[in-house]
């Protein structure tokens, strides 16, 4: 049980949430390369990366939303980043690191 006002989530819905989007990740994956707006959405934030230095993206997921080569380091967070399977790959400049709570 959560303590009146608290910002972290339970147990149960932390489980719930991993659940879910790990279900999703694949399907989410292809959506990107499909939908309009998930186009023009990469092409912005491309052009506002681009020649970056380092990049902190928070709720990565496992996903690119954008091109993930064009920062010269990428730290990539998210709480379920250890549920993704190893098969997944990802560019050489990107670090993985699971959030911990």
């Amino acid at each position: 049980m959560q303590a009146r006002g608290s910002t972290r989530e339970t147990e149960l819905s932390v489980r719930q949430n991993a659940s879910f989007f790990l279900r999703r990740l694949d399907a989410y994956e292809s959506s990107l390369g499909a939908l309009d707006t998930y186009g023009f959405i990469r092409a912005a934030v491309n052009e506002s990366i681009a020649g970056s230095q380092s990049l902190l993206d928070i709720g990565n997921g496992g996903v690119f939303d954008y091109d993930g080569t064009l920062a010269r380091r990428t730290l990539a967070v998210d709480l379920f980043l250890e549920d993704i399977p190893d098969t997944r790959r990802y560019p050489v400049n990107v670090t993985l690191k699971k959030e911990t709570r």
